[in-house]
Order: structure tokens, then C-alpha cells, then sequence
């Protein structure tokens, strides 16, 4: 391992033995070679056998910092390397930061770290996205070390703090055992070689030749078979048959929900999403980061424009020269053979359409809202359809119509449900900012103009009466209905319980308006499959929200990116209607890869260890009925359009499945269907 310090002042090692002056900041403090440790409320630290112990209570957004008397210069420096024990008995999920320039420049990373182990990490001291639409950097060519995704602001020459974030719900207790402040050479230029590959650094399974690629195909499986007792959907054989159907059911039995196959069987829908070559790369503007582009332009497979960008999709054009003439077809078949082996029966959201009209695994596909509607203003960008304006309906309908037409021939006896677009902004139940909670019905409030504007404030005149009584139960000064009515007055800081009250039933309706909206339109089209809702974000729902969802979906849907789905919303696992997770991932940053920054676990041994931890979970789940993997190759190297270039696939961007990963998905969806298979 080749490390380069510049400066004893910038590198320290945090350890157990000296005395130190004291000095009091926040809770806990003392000096480390002129830092100061610094606690919140319910952080503390002691001398551990590795470095310093710190005892994060169980609560998110505890901290614990070193922050300098002075600013230090870590100017010329483009990593910070820490060494971190988890000494916990669970995992950590930790933020780090780097505050320079008296807090006007800021640089977060985030990581795990199982129970029991100790790693280096190297955080990049610049945000990926300076380097041309990435959200991580690429390796560095000089170390083993796994490079986590930073993102924010940095200015070397006054480093004013580092801090450690305890990101979860729990009790987290890690040792910190060393700090350095530190160069790395990561390439920003030509990062990728012809296959899409990282091409500065090497690593297990990296293609050097088309003929590499082409002896590989010929090993690769054409026919699969479950690795446990299955009908001919994936469900599973030797447990209670419910009797033969003509369509997918779910049902509770003794306390627990199941879905039910034509066939009688209990089914856990174990599924992938975006199988298939799916994930498209831009060149236009971004040439330098293409090693050869000028080979894959040859190709002419895969090349073209998305989104208003002009480029191509690595793996589609990795796939053309492993299987050759055909090779969809092909490739198609060794998919449907690999998921079968390992055990998933079910393609998710967004695979290859081509694959969903097969007989071979169970289906389910996307409906996206089309056509002309009106919609509100949310948060953070995002804006919502608006369920009360008649334009909402006629769209919905015209999707559906639209998207059954596009499916023709995958409406079959495998074809198990449908989602109806994706992660919506229907409000935040966990934001410390009240009006995330209510955001519908404060951005309806907000907005004269529309239907539902137009709604809320009927209901609350019929309710009310006069503008006396609704002030009076809303703590608000409105001088007469019009000044509610056209937004000429401030709503109150703070909603009463009235208020909240009235907030909460218009967005059960507002949200009971959207699903039951898109149901009917279902059943106008004779459509005999599971509606699964919206795929709620992992916390873009509030309870009333959820309330509506059951009264009109067969299964909630999220996508949840945690080591545990319990530490979303522990409520989830409580609530009595069928649940699937249909998206959730762990990245790594080794075998080639660049990491993530949703949950980002740091090696291939961590990535198999948090699979375990989650499997075991969610068996504990009464209401889980699927979980998806997402999804099926890595994202390309070099990004989407929108950045994404993170590494959570089952499979490389050179189509080799990573072996022990898959093996371990293999044994774990084998026990748990057996598992189901023998519950009574």
C-alpha cells in the first residue's frame, strides 16, 4: 500500500495512551494534537483498545467530532483515509464530514460496517459530479482501500472539523482508531476501457478480449430449475394449497399474509429488477472519459439518444459480442436460467418487455402516468398529479389502455401484478419539518388554481361555516373565506390538531381519489393481475396515505435502501395488509466496482453479510410477501445521464455474475421458501 504524507500536522493516529488537557465543549472534549473532541447529547467516548470508543445512543444524528482550535491546512490533499472498528452488535451506518473554511465548505460520505470489523476507508475530499455526471468517483490506482461516494464542497486550506454521524435508530458504538489526511491518484480521464471496465486498476474477472467473453458464453446455462420444490410460477410445493384459480390472490392465513398462485401455492415473490441491458450511459460532452470509444461506436448496437442525451448501453453492447447473431434471444435465455437457478422467481419492475411476454418466470411491469393532467407543486423538486382534476382520470385511463396495448401477449397466467409509476412525493412521516408531513394538502392550500385547492377549501367552508370558527380552530388570521381562497394570507407556523385533523382526511382522500382512480381504470380494461400500488419511496408515505392504499391496492410497495427494512418505519412490520419490498440493494466498492451512496456496505463480504442480515429479517415479517433486488447489472462506470454509476448489480457490466454473492442469494431464497413451505 503506497500512502504519501505531506504533513505530520494533517496526519494523526487517534490512540489510547497520553495525557491530555482538558477543556469543555458541548459534552465531552479533549485535545488530539490540536483538536478537541466534541460530543452531542447522548454520544460519549472512552479509551478503547484500538483508539477512541464512541457510544452513539439510539437515536440518528448523534456526533461525534474533532474540531480544530485552528483552521489546518490540508491543502494538496484529495483523501481522507479512516480506520473504523464496529465493536457494536450491529451494524454501523455512519456519516462522515469535513467542515473547512469556518462551515462554508462541507463534505459528507456515508458507510456501514458489520458487527465485528475493522476497515480503512478513504473518503475523496471532491464531489464526483465535478468530474463529468458521476456519483462516485472512479478507484484509485494506488491502494486497496474502498473509496466511499463524497458529496458537497471542500476548501483544503482551513479545515475547520471532522465529524462522525451515527445514521441510524440505534445504539451504534464504533472505535475510531486512525485519521489521515492524504493523497490518492484517482484518474478522471479515459476511466473506462472498451468493455466498460474501470480500466487504471485490475481486478478478479476482468475481460481483456471479445474471445474472453465469447469462451464464457459457451459455459453459460440455457435451461434453470428452482433449487427448492416449485410450481410452475416459482410458488412453493409441499406447504398448504389453497385451491386452483384463474387469477393471483393474496390471503391471510394463521397470522400470516401470503400471495397465492393459479396453482394453490404460497408464493414469496424473490425477484430482480431491470433485468435486461437497461442502464444507458451519455458520451455526448463526456468523450474523455472513454478510453476507446471509437471501437464501441462500430458496434452500432445500443447506440442512440435518451432523455435529450446522445450515447449507448455498455452492457448491450458487452452482451452483442459475447453471444454474437441473436444475442437477445440468447441472452435472454441464460437470464431467465441464472434467476432460476438462483432462485428468484419473479422479474420486477422495468426488465426487458421481451422477457415478460415468456411463460418461464412471474411478471410485473410499470404503468407510468401519460397524457395531459394538471399537478401540485411538492417538495424538492417533485410534483404530484392532481387526483381531484378531471384531467387525472382521463389520463389515468389513457396509460393504462396504452400500456396493456404495448404488453399484449404478457397479460398470461405468469403475469402476477402491476405498479402505477414510482416513488411519488405523498409526504414525508419522519421530517422534523412539520409541512412534509402535510405537503399535499399544503401545497393544495397553496395553490388557488387548482381542483384540489378548490376541494379543501369547500370542505373546510362546510365544515366551519364562518372564517371566525376556522381561525379559531387553526390558530390563523384569515379575514374572510377569499383570503383563504386566493392565498392572500400566511398559512400558521404550526398546525393546531384541528388543522392537522383536516390535513390528514383530505390526503386519505386525495390519495384514496389517485389509487382508486387508477383501480378502476384496471377493471374497465378486464385486467386480471395484483394491483401493487405506487412503490412508495422509503419514506414519502404518511399513515393516512397508507391507510388509502389498502383500501384500494392488494399489496403495499417500497423501496427501501437500509440494512433492515425495520429501520425504515419499524410501523411497516406491524401493519396488518400484505407488503413487499420491490426495491433494495447493498453496493460494494471492490472486484472492480465504484460503491454507492444509498446504503453503501464497503466490500463483497460485507455486501453477502448485510444480504444475510436482511433475509433473516424480513422472514420475522408476517406481512412480507416479496422482496426485489435491485436490480441486475451495475451501472455503467461512467454514469447515467443523471449520475448514477453505482455498483449494486447481480451482475458485471461484462455480464459475470459475481459467484459468491449470488451463490449466498441462492441459499437464502432456497431456506426461505422452504421455510415458508412448512409454516402451518
Amino acid at each position: 500500500m503506497r500512502r504519501r504524507l505531506l504533513s505530520t500536522a494533517i496526519a494523526f493516529a487517534l490512540t489510547a495512551t497520553g495525557a491530555f488537557a482538558q477543556v469543555t465543549v458541548m459534552n465531552y472534549s479533549q485535545n488530539v494534537l490540536n483538536a478537541r473532541i466534541a460530543c452531542s447529547d447522548g454520544v460519549s467516548w472512552t479509551k478503547g483498545t484500538y483508539g477512541y470508543r464512541v457510544n452513539y445512543g439510539p437515536y440518528d444524528e448523534k456526533m461525534w467530532a474533532l474540531q480544530y482550535a485552528s483552521p489546518v491546512s490540508w491543502s494538496g490533499q484529495t483523501h481522507m483515509d479512516v480506520r473504523v472498528r464496529n465493536v457494536g452488535t450491529d451494524v454501523a451506518d455512519l456519516e462522515f464530514a469535513v467542515a473547512s473554511q469556518n462551515g462554508q465548505g462541507w463534505i459528507w460520505a456515508r458507510a456501514s460496517l458489520a458487527p465485528g470489523t475493522a476497515q480503512t476507508i478513504t473518503m475523496p475530499l471532491r464531489d464526483a459530479m465535478e468530474t463529468g455526471k458521476l456519483f462516485s468517483l472512479p478507484s484509485p490506482t494506488d491502494t486497496n482501500i474502498p473509496q466511499i461516494s463524497a458529496r458537497g464542497n471542500f476548501f483544503g486550506g482551513a479545515v475547520n472539523a471532522i465529524y462522525f454521524w451515527n445514521k441510524a435508530e440505534r445504539v451504534t458504538n464504533i472505535e475510531v482508531e486512525s485519521i489521515v489526511a492524504t493523497t490518492h491518484n484517482v484518474p478522471t480521464t479515459a476511466i473506462v476501457d472498451e468493455f466498460g471496465q474501470q480500466k487504471h486498476i485490475n481486478f478478479p474477472g476482468k475481460v481483456t478480449s471479445v474471445a474472453d467473453m465469447q469462451a464464457k458464453a459457451a459455459t453459460e446455462p440455457t435451461s434453470g430449475a428452482y433449487p427448492f420444490p416449485a410450481d410452475a410460477y416459482g410458488g412453493v410445493l409441499g406447504g398448504k394449497n389453497y385451491g386452483v384459480s384463474t387469477r393471483w390472490r393474496t390471503i391471510q392465513d394463521n397470522g400470516k399474509w401470503y400471495i397465492v398462485t393459479p396453482a394453490g401455492n404460497r408464493f414469496f415473490s424473490s425477484g430482480v429488477n431491470e433485468v435486461g441491458a437497461q442502464a444507458f450511459t451519455p458520451t455526448g460532452g463526456r468523450e474523455g472519459l472513454f478510453s476507446n470509444l471509437s471501437i464501441l461506436q462500430t458496434l452500432g448496437v445500443g447506440w442512440g439518444w435518451r432523455d435529450g442525451y446522445y450515447g449507448f448501453y455498455p452492457y448491450l453492447t458487452n452482451l452483442q459480442r459475447k453471444y454474437g447473431t441473436g444475442f437477445q434471444t440468447k441472452a435472454e435465455n441464460v437470464f431467465t436460467a441464472r434467476m432460476k437457478n438462483w432462485g428468484f422467481n419473479t422479474l420486477g419492475a422495468s426488465s426487458w418487455d421481451p422477457m415478460l411476454k415468456q411463460k418461464n418466470l412471474t411478471s410485473t411491469f410499470s404503468i407510468w402516468l401519460r397524457g395531459s393532467y394538471r399537478t401540485l407543486d411538492m417538495y424538492q423538486g417533485k410534483v404530484m398529479a392532481d387526483a381531484f382534476d378531471g384531467s387525472f382520470g382521463t389520463a389515468v385511463r389513457y396509460s393504462v389502455k396504452q400500456r396493456f396495448s404495448e404488453m399484449q401477449g404478457a397479460l398470461h397466467a405468469h403475469h402476477m401484478g402491476v405498479y402505477f409509476e414510482n416513488e411519488l412525493a405523498w409526504g414525508q412521516w419522519d421530517r422534523k419539518d412539520v409541512w412534509f408531513r402535510y405537503a399535499i394538502a399544503r401545497s393544495a392550500l397553496l395553490s388557488p388554481t387548482t381542483a384540489s385547492h378548490r376541494e379543501l377549501v369547500s370542505r373546510l367552508k362546510a365544515k366551519y361555516i364562518t372564517i371566525q370558527n376556522l381561525n379559531a380552530k387553526w390558530g390563523a388570521q384569515y379575514p374572510t373565506w377569499d383570503a383563504l381562497t386566493y392565498n392572500t394570507a400566511p398559512l400558521p407556523n404550526v398546525p393546531t390538531p384541528d388543522m392537522a385533523d383536516d390535513f390528514q382526511n383530505f390526503q386519505r382522500d386525495f390519495a384514496f381519489r389517485y389509487l382508486s382512480t387508477v383501480r378502476a381504470a384496471l377493471t374497465e380494461n378486464g385486467y386480471q393481475g395484483l394491483f401493487l400500488g405506487p412503490r412508495f419511496n422509503i419514506s414519502d408515505y404518511t399513515p393516512e396515505i397508507l391507510e388509502a392504499a389498502t383500501e384500494t391496492c392488494d399489496v403495499l410497495t417500497f423501496n427501501i435502501y437500509q440494512a433492515n427494512p425495520r429501520l425504515s418505519n419499524p410501523g411497516l412490520k406491524e401493519l396488518d395488509f400484505p407488503i413487499m419490498i420491490t426495491e433494495f440493494a447493498f453496493g460494494a466498492a471492490d472486484q472492480g466496482r465504484v460503491g454507492m451512496p444509498l446504503y453503501p456496505t464497503l466490500t463483497e463480504a460485507d455486501r453477502i453479510d448485510s444480504l444475510k442480515r436482511w433475509f433473516g429479517e424480513i422472514k420475522t415479517w408476517n406481512n412480507m410477501v416479496g422482496a426485489h433486488w435491485y436490480r441486475w447489472e451495475d451501472f455503467p462506470v461512467t454514469g447515467k445521464a443523471d449520475g448514477d454509476n453505482m455498483s449494486q448489480g447481480l451482475i458485471s457490466i461484462t455480464d459475470n455474475p459475481y459467484t459468491d454473492f449470488v451463490n449466498a442469494y441462492r441459499t437464502l431464497n432456497t431456506d426461505l421458501m422452504r421455510y415458508l413451505a412448512g409454516r402451518p
